[in-house]
């Protein structure tokens, strides 16, 4: 699964695990931050080449 698709499963409660159980939490947020760390490289990256 991708972010988006987890993102709208955790957002809709469709994930099969309890979106308020810490371990959802932190994975939604270590992988949202890895996402917006890729897009901002991805961004310095267009800007170089």
């Amino acid at each position: 699964m991708n972010f988006e698709g987890f993102n709208e499963k955790f957002k809709d409660g469709t994930l099969q695990k309890d979106t308020s159980s810490f371990e959802v939490e932190q994975d939604f947020w270590q992988w949202e931050e890895a996402e917006t760390l890729k897009k901002h490289y991805e961004s310095l990256k267009r800007e170089w080449t």
